[in-house]
């Protein structure tokens, strides 16, 4: 797999060196043929992680690069099995935040032409919310500095700023779906982690439960399992402490809140909260993944993909039918619930 923010300059070249990405696909394929692999991802996120920089941001040159460079992978490698006989992938992790999807259309980019040219897209349908929502300071505050779900499947219902209000997994996937990707392209990401935020307010009102609730400012956020920022925390280590990374620890108070629970039916995400320590995470389980799982078969798209598989509970866990993320998640796509 290839970090596109680590291609951002080759693609930059190509404006004035179109043959560069020509180059860099026949070398890929040259080296996934030598290591013995059988196919190749590209990590196609840097806008999703930093919006606002210069490094990072999208732009019609780097827009046109990843999709130039996919044409000619697609070329190296159906070139290659002429001469191997074996079948090879390709196949792109991209972002969902449907404002970020129209960025790539309105930089010229053409989602259509990508899914013609790939096996696979796996959409990041998670981190919609989280840290990176917190105000830096006071005078930082608006509607949109609040704790929202990580990966919830619906907030239609919600007030949310324009450029908020449709992220999440259903709003997120039908807009790739409508600007011309093949369903059967398509691979949902579920999270196998949450993102722990700590809020100004927070009461066991069933309107509240940290969920929405303005964010403390960002430098009296938490840190996650090993002293990550971000406050990332993996789903097997909230469900099992055996399982936590280093010494942190969470309130002894942690309240789990199941999954389809009012008022939050829509999102269909279980979260925790602390009110000592005014904590809010949200995650996926094997209720909320298996509820996935049958959607995604509903809609016939192409599966899911597990963000990170290492977070889920282990297949020698007493509990790991239950539990697990990706145990569930299958058996709701094949219909064995």
């Amino acid at each position: 797999s290839y970090p596109s923010y680590d291609l951002a300059a080759i693609f930059d070249q190509a404006a004035t060196n179109p043959g560069i990405i020509d180059t860099l696909a026949k070398n890929m394929v040259k080296l996934m043929v030598r290591v013995g692999f059988n196919g190749v991802d590209i990590d196609y996120e840097w806008n999703a992680i930093q919006p606002g920089g210069t490094t990072m941001q999208l732009t019609e040159t780097r827009a046109k690069g990843f999709q130039d460079l996919l044409v000619a992978l697609r070329s190296e490698m159906d070139q290659m099995t002429t001469k191997t006989g074996e079948t090879y992938l390709l196949t792109s992790a991209v972002f969902a935040a449907p404002s970020m999807i129209q960025d790539f259309i309105d930089k010229k980019g053409d989602w259509e032409v990508v899914s013609q040219h790939v096996d696979a897209l796996n959409i990041m349908t998670y981190d919609f919310h989280g840290q990176f929502n917190a105000p830096a300071t006071e005078a930082d505050r608006n509607d949109g500095t609040v704790s929202g779900f990580l990966s919830p499947m619906d907030i239609s219902y919600l007030k949310y700023p324009a450029a908020q209000n449709k992220n999440c997994v259903i709003d997120g996937i039908q807009a790739y779906v409508s600007a011309g990707v093949d369903p059967k392209d398509i691979v949902v990401g579920i999270p196998a982690y949450t993102r722990i935020m700590k809020v100004i307010t927070i009461s066991a009102d069933a309107d509240n439960r940290g969920a929405y609730q303005q964010l403390a400012l960002v430098a009296d956020q938490p840190t996650g399992e090993g002293g990550l920022a971000g406050g990332s925390w993996d789903y097997k280590a909230l469900v099992n402490s055996a399982y936590v990374w280093g010494s942190a620890t969470l309130p002894d108070d942690i309240v789990i809140v199941p999954a389809g629970t009012a008022p939050r039916e829509m999102e269909m995400t279980p979260w925790i909260y602390s009110l000592s320590g005014k904590l809010f995470g949200s995650f996926d389980d094997g209720v909320s993944a298996a509820s996935k799982g049958e959607w995604i078969k509903n809609q016939g798209f192409g599966g899911f993909m597990i963000w990170e598989i290492d977070g889920d509970i282990p297949n020698t866990d007493a509990n790991f039918k239950t539990l697990s993320i990706a145990y569930n998640a299958l058996l709701g796509v094949i219909g064995d619930r």
